[in-house]
């Protein structure tokens, strides 16, 4: 997050820099009356040529500043990181399997190898939970600030808002994680709600309402323990078994 917080400062900075060129804006004009002349030969609805036609490099490139400066830089390097990291321990995973199962036995530095890169999955991960009040109060002065006017600390408030949205996001998928690694799971059923959630991501408006569900479930756990182990069986300290022989007797 620290990484993804300075790559969305540096981001921002090249994208305003780039945007000052009037190179840029004569690019974007280009790329919307490409797609205008896509929708039209597709034979698009009226309303639609209409709205399309309405657009302009200008309004395209406020909100694209808009976008970026209220957390869409954020977003895309967390993106972007995440998907990096993911395909990094995927890879590191993969050698360390193979190089322990051509040297099996020899010092079983691949089994702690592997252990120690399970640790870093998102199963393990968990939000401070003061971040709570931070998603609160952020969240309510982005609405006072946008009733105020107050431009720039709307942006930094957004920004906050985003930053504590994401970690919310990244505990829920934990706890589904989580939940879908549990032995009593079938490996089908597994599979299958793996490929479900994937393609439910992959589906515009559906994508919206899931990815809040999986951020409610990660505020949820602040209250309710999803992770927490289950205590059945006797108990396993020597005093509490004791204390129940000398009760009985």
């Amino acid at each position: 997050m620290a990484g993804s917080c300075l790559g969305a400062l540096l981001f921002t900075g090249i994208f305003f820099r780039a945007a000052a060129s009037p190179g840029f804006s004569e690019y974007l004009t280009s790329m919307i009356n490409t797609v205008i002349s896509f929708y039209r030969s597709s034979g698009s609805d009226v309303v639609q040529n209409a709205l399309l036609e309405s657009l302009t490099a200008d309004m395209v490139l406020d909100f694209m500043k808009s976008v970026m400066l209220r957390g869409g830089s954020l977003v895309s390097c967390v993106l972007l990181f995440f998907i990096s990291r993911q395909i990094s321990f995927t890879f590191a995973r993969l050698t360390l399997r193979g190089a322990g199962s051509r040297r099996a036995g020899s010092l079983g530095t691949s089994s702690l190898g592997t252990s120690s890169l399970g640790t870093n999955s998102l199963m393990f991960f968990h939000v401070y939970p003061a971040i709570i009040w931070v998603l609160s109060a952020s969240l309510l002065l982005v609405v006072l600030s946008r009733i105020t006017k107050l431009g720039v600390i709307e942006i930094i408030l957004w920004n906050i808002l985003v930053f504590c949205v994401i970690m919310y996001l990244a505990q829920g998928l934990g706890i589904a994680q989580f939940f879908l690694s549990r032995p009593s799971m079938p490996p089908f059923l597994r599979l299958v709600l793996v490929v479900l959630f994937i393609v439910l991501v992959c589906s515009p408006g559906i994508n919206a309402v899931l990815l809040g569900c999986v951020v409610l479930l990660g505020i949820a756990e602040n209250w309710v323990p999803f992770r927490a182990p289950r205590t059945n069986g006797p108990p396993s300290t020597p005093e509490a078994g004791d204390g129940e022989d000398s009760s009985r007797e």
